[in-house]
């Protein structure tokens, strides 16, 4: 029997595999090169050398000869025309299956605008801060008037809407007037002396890396730029205390009060931390010149973070989307974990991203519970894993004594551990914990003694000691295995 008119299975294995050894082909060379084998005996491989084309990518190909594949054991011989028709059929299935992330871009869509909730997010309207904002503008507005403005010291604990209220007003001054711009800087990441004036110099539109050039000429730099600036620079250094564990770092404070002996323009500073004793902290020849404006920012209430949430999920979420009692529950429960507004934001984002998921019209307290377990509410889950025995041995001291001056910390930890430490070195350790939120320790004065400092827990004794019980165990286990 002849079988040139035929496919034959082998024939189709011999392409299929020519295929996957090329990168790409074009439609057109494998339906002629069907037509030809269908008419002939040449070899394969031979066909395709010659009928290479391009625009088809190989994978899909492939795809596409694994569907013939599947008909090879019940076709044997097929005549030549039946394959291209079930090659553009395929290729129609292929076409009309839709993109994976198209698919699911057609679950239920429950957010207007998702954005809102995100924590860089600045609302136009800060629900409860009219006083702060108040006191935040009274500092700045002689800058506008081309007057020297007051530094401004920002307090109070994580999620009380400081960062929020200070870039709000920083963008409304700069919207009124042209004479005072704002630049800030979150110390976690600008955390030395050299890297702020750096980014300083760059604001100021002075070309200056952050390494490579001393920190002694990149001042000279920010002098030089602010004469020829026609703006007064408002600089925010949030997270303030990082700046604090070193004392070279800390010296910043005082190259920045230096500007307005050296140079006539204006020169603002707003402070943000969540430490209240901050500026007691500061050198004596900064708090001397400092003179800062104290603006704190008390926790939030159950009732003011139900507000919040409701003017942001205004927003954030489509008309009817979101069950009212989902407010009241996560405003109840950031409330418990001390105000916490960042909290209660999150948590209700979660919630929606949990109804998309479900592909749901509506966001429900079940939601809502399994955003609960998703927020992480004690960020010092993330860092205890990552501290080593004596960092932990002096976490267990703090919760077993509350709080202790750092000279009665320090011989405890030696008695406990029996390791042979410096106490310069035990000064980092507290310096390190207090840099990750952990501790506080405020330095207050001894009377005749000098200063030392009061080391206590940033966090709750309870939670910490159960979390690191939990470590614990999970090492032992990991251990044994």
């Amino acid at each position: 029997m002849n079988h040139a008119r035929f496919f034959r299975p082998f024939e189709i294995a011999e392409i299929e595999f020519e295929v996957l050894e090329t990168v790409v082909f074009a439609e057109f060379a494998i339906i002629a090169s069907s037509a030809i084998i269908a008419t002939s005996r040449t070899k394969p491989s031979m066909i395709f050398s010659a009928e290479i084309l391009s625009n088809t990518p190989s994978a899909m190909i492939v795809f596409r000869f694994n569907y013939y594949k599947m008909f090879l054991p019940f076709c044997g011989r097929v005549p030549a025309y039946v394959f291209p028709i079930v090659f553009y059929l395929f290729k129609a299935i292929i076409l009309c299956m839709p993109n994976i992330f198209e698919r699911k871009g057609r679950e239920a869509q429950v957010f207007r605008s998702e954005s809102v909730l995100y924590p860089e997010h600045v609302p136009v309207v800060l629900p409860h801060r009219d006083a702060e904002i108040d006191a935040l503008v009274f500092a700045l507005k002689p800058v506008s008037e081309g007057k020297k403005s007051q530094h401004v010291f920002v307090f109070g604990k994580t999620g009380t809407g400081k960062t929020a209220s200070v870039k709000f007003v920083l963008n409304e001054l700069e919207e009124f007037s042209d004479r005072a711009k704002g630049l800030y800087l979150n110390c976690f990441e600008f955390n030395s002396r050299h890297s702020i004036l750096s980014a300083i110099a760059n604001f100021l539109k002075a070309a200056v890396p952050r390494r490579g050039i001393a920190t002694d000429e990149v001042y000279s730099k920010i002098l030089e730029m602010l004469k020829k600036s026609d703006f007064a620079p408002i600089v925010v250094l949030d997270e303030a205390e990082q700046l604090l564990a070193e004392p070279d770092e800390a010296k910043v404070f005082y190259d920045l009060l230096r500007v307005i002996e050296f140079c006539d323009k204006r020169f603002g500073l707003i402070m943000i931390s969540n430490d209240p004793a901050l500026v007691s902290r500061l050198d004596e020849r900064v708090r001397s010149s400092l003179h800062v404006q104290d603006v704190p920012f008390n926790p939030y209430s159950p009732q003011q973070l139900k507000d919040i949430l409701r003017e942001r999920c205004k927003y954030a979420f489509l008309p009817g989307a979101l069950e009212e009692e989902v407010l009241n529950v996560a405003a109840g429960h950031a409330s418990r974990l001390g105000g916490d507004a960042r909290i209660a934001i999150e948590c209700v984002w979660r919630a929606g991203k949990e109804a998309e998921k479900e592909n749901s019209q509506k966001v429900s307290l079940e939601h809502l519970k399994k955003a609960f377990a998703l927020v992480d509410e004690h960020p010092f889950k993330k860092v205890l894993p990552s501290l080593n025995d004596s960092e932990v041995l002096v976490l267990r001291l703090l919760c077993e004594h509350d709080a202790m001056l750092s000279g009665g910390l320090f011989k405890k930890f030696l008695d406990r551990s029996g390791q042979k430490l410096s106490l310069r070195r035990f000064r980092d350790i507290v310096s390190k914990l207090e840099s990750l939120k952990l501790v506080n320790a405020p330095l207050i004065e001894k009377g005749m003694h000098g200063k030392s400092r009061l080391v206590s827990l940033a966090v709750s004794s309870a939670l910490l000691s159960e979390e690191m019980k939990k470590a614990q165990a999970a090492q032992g286990t990991a251990a044994k295995k």
